[in-house]
């Protein structure tokens, strides 16, 4: 249950970077903002990392800490960290260009991970049980690397070989 108030979240916090974005860039004073949007985010980074590295040395000592550590960090990514770090760095790229032109294609392919996403999640699961393997195998770092790895070549396909050529007919066709 703990992952679908994670999912909802994610979504409303989305959401708020983007109505925020949007107010920041409307204001006269959105230069300054800006700056101090992507220092936060640098700050908040930098906290994350620091007390992960404090959670870790509580690893040794206490369990009690340990829990309290984790926790508190588990909506800090979700509810802080990610929907900050997407708001600095839009703002940064509406001020100064385009930051990540050589990693636009994942803006290319994440309307079709989006909608592969589950399907594929699924398949992975079917195979997984239908083979009866322990399902402790979809926390291995590999596994989430494998999916990742069939997801983006998927969506990557899907996009090159779908997306574009069905844009390219509905402009032809309304153009």
């Amino acid at each position: 249950m703990l992952e679908v108030g994670r999912g909802v979240c994610s979504f409303f916090a989305g959401g708020c970077a983007f109505l925020a974005y949007q107010a920041i860039i409307a204001s006269r004073r959105a230069g300054k903002i800006t700056n101090w949007i992507v220092g936060a985010a640098a700050g908040a980074w930098a906290l994350t990392f620091i007390v992960r590295q404090l959670a870790a040395l509580a690893l040794r000592l206490d369990p009690g800490v340990r829990r309290a550590i984790f926790d508190a960090m588990q909506m800090w990514p979700v509810m802080v960290l990610f929907p900050l770090t997407i708001l600095a760095l839009a703002l940064a790229e509406t001020r100064r260009g385009t930051l990540g032109k050589r990693i636009a294609f994942l803006g290319d392919i994440s309307y079709s991970c989006y909608l592969l996403h589950f399907p594929l999640q699924f398949l992975f699961f079917a195979v997984i049980t239908s083979f009866t393997l322990d399902r402790s195998i979809f926390y291995a770092p590999w596994f989430m690397l494998l999916f990742f790895a069939a997801l983006l070549s998927l969506s990557f396909c899907s996009f090159h070989y779908f997306e574009l050529p069905a844009q390219r007919l509905l402009r032809r066709r309304w153009s």
